[in-house]
């Protein structure tokens, strides 16, 4: 409290109404016992007039504080406006400031941005306020030398560029990237100009070579432009062929030298070259001007001809080597039905001799023993020597009667005939096998079908002469044998163990037992294929169209 305050509650402390019952309630506190000679009436008036003085002291000290409070608040709002005011012109000085400040800051970044762009541009910088020392200012004078220094490079450039190489350039510093790319930009063309000499050289040998072997060349060449297919440039072998001049040939197009009927996939075979860039040979049909029509084998290039995209085309007429070719195959084709029909009378003589040996022959070997068994059994002798004589005879016929029935079998098995290729097949394998001692291990997956008489015999012959080839030259042990049905074909195969052989040698050797299998199998428009190395034995494969199967008699 202040003192003023203190003064006051010690005087009523002191002087009032409050100093009984301050005695009081020491007593009380001291004793611990009330005292009797107040009652509660005389208490209460006692009280209540000490405590009167105190509200009127708190009173009388709370409007000194009010007054005091409200004195203290006019000064400091007084004290207030007054800096507000202060502050506020201040502001507006400083705001002033500032604006100028920035304003002419940004004049002088706008003016060294325009110089900025023109430099960026191209162009020359413009001179800029350089009038202070400040740091704005010298980036203006920075900004100016850059233009500056760049008109210099740029002069220098622009005489390199005419051919100029004295021109001389110094590098503003070691970290000069624009003086020292134009350096070397320099050095690069004086390089390049040297190569381009040379080249220029090169293409002008080039191109007398380009001349020579296009114009002077013995076959005929011309080049086409890809997008129209006119002719772009022909050569004086292709005038002479074809019979156009040069004139004509430039007139035309790829279409006026084909028949019309070719000319869709002309267009279709256009649009896969630009499709795939692909390149190689073709044969085509050509008309000449004389209304000929030839056969020609083209080659073609992609080229770029006087900056359109084009092609080079080599062509070698084809016509007379292929009309031999046709010949000889015809030629080829009429030794084939000869050497069929030579073969089919072949098995037919042979089974007409067959069936001779076997009945005519073989009847009456058999008439010989009978007869001469009758005679035996009239003739009685003694003699050793005559009975020694009579049991050779009898002998002889014997094997007389079996060589006959070999005969008749090698020629034409009556098996084949009466009961089919597959029982032949196995018939055969079982007699090589007792013959040669090669095991044959033969089996057949073919159901129940009708094969013709041709087919038969084909298939069977080839087996016989693939059985004895292995006979004569495989010293093999084993051969295992199969007969199929596959993919609408009878498919024969026959494998064996041994030894093998170079099979591209046997077939420039023209081995003639191998060749009639091919043939006998190519005659019923069969497949014929052998595979074969020295160690790792032979195999060999048949296949016959069921087609043929079924329709061939």
């Amino acid at each position: 409290a202040s003192p003023a305050a203190i003064a006051a509650y010690t005087n009523i402390n002191r002087n009032s109404a409050l100093q009984p019952t301050i005695a009081y309630l020491d007593t009380l506190f001291k004793r611990f016992k009330p005292d009797s000679s107040y009652t509660a009436d005389n208490w209460w008036n006692v009280s209540n007039e000490g405590i009167d003085q105190l509200i009127q002291l708190r009173q009388q000290l709370w409007a000194n504080v009010d007054a005091g409070t409200t004195q203290m608040l006019s000064q400091e709002k007084f004290a207030r406006n007054q800096s507000f005011i202060f502050l506020a012109v201040g502001l507006l000085l400083v705001v002033a400031i500032v604006a100028y400040t920035m304003y002419s800051i940004s004049r002088s970044l706008v003016d060294m941005e325009r110089a900025a762009q023109k430099i960026a541009e191209g162009s020359a910088s413009p001179k800029l306020q350089t009038d202070s020392n400040d740091v704005i200012a010298n980036l203006a004078q920075s900004i100016y030398r850059i233009g500056v220094s760049n008109k210099s490079l740029a002069d220098a450039a622009d005489a390199i560029g005419k051919g100029s190489f004295d021109v001389k350039i110094e590098p503003r510093s070691k970290d000069d990237v624009l003086s020292n790319a134009i350096i070397k930009m320099k050095n690069n063309l004086m390089e390049n100009m040297q190569v381009i000499k040379q080249n220029s050289e090169q293409l002008q040998q080039s191109s007398e070579k380009y001349r020579t072997f296009f114009y002077q060349s013995p076959l005929p060449k011309w080049i086409y432009d890809l997008e129209t297919l006119r002719f772009l440039d022909v050569n004086e072998a292709a005038i002479l062929h074809y019979g156009y001049s040069r004139e004509e040939f430039l007139s035309m197009t790829l279409a006026d030298i084909r028949p019309k009927e070719d000319c869709a996939e002309l267009l279709d075979h256009i649009a896969e070259v630009k499709n795939t860039r692909s390149k190689g040979t073709r044969h085509w049909q050509h008309l000449k001007k004389s209304g000929e029509l030839i056969t020609v084998e083209v080659t073609a290039h992609f080229i770029d001809y006087n900056n359109r995209q084009a092609r080079i085309a080599v062509l070698v007429d084809k016509t007379e080597k292929i009309k031999a070719e046709e010949q000889l195959k015809r030629s080829h084709e009429e030794l084939r039905q000869l050497t069929l029909h030579l073969q089919n009378i072949r098995e037919e003589e042979r089974t007409s001799i067959a069936r001779e040996v076997h009945d005519e022959l073989g009847q009456q070997i058999t008439c010989i023993k009978m007869d001469f068994s009758w005679l035996l059994k009239r003739l009685n002798t003694d003699d050793p020597a005559e009975r020694e004589k009579i049991k050779v005879i009898v002998e002889l016929l014997d094997r007389a009667s079996k060589t006959v029935r070999k005969i008749a079998t090698e020629l034409r098995p009556s098996i084949l005939d009466d009961f089919g290729l597959i029982e032949a097949l196995e018939w055969h394998s079982s007699e090589f096998e007792k013959r040669s001692g090669v095991v044959v291990d033969f089996t057949s997956t073919v159901p129940g079908i009708t094969i013709n008489e041709k087919v038969t015999t084909t298939l069977f012959r080839i087996y016989q002469e693939s059985l004895t080839n292995v006979a004569r030259h495989a010293e093999a042990t084993v051969v295992t044998a199969r007969i199929s049905l596959s993919d609408d074909q009878l498919i024969l195969t026959i494998k064996d163990n041994g030894k093998g052989f170079n099979v591209r040698e046997s077939s420039q050797k023209k081995t003639l037992g191998l060749l009639g299998m091919r043939e006998r199998a190519l005659m019923l428009g069969g497949k014929y294929e052998i595979e074969s190395m020295p160690g790792k034995g032979t195999a060999i494969t048949v296949a016959i169209p069921m087609q043929v199967i079924e329709n061939v008699s």
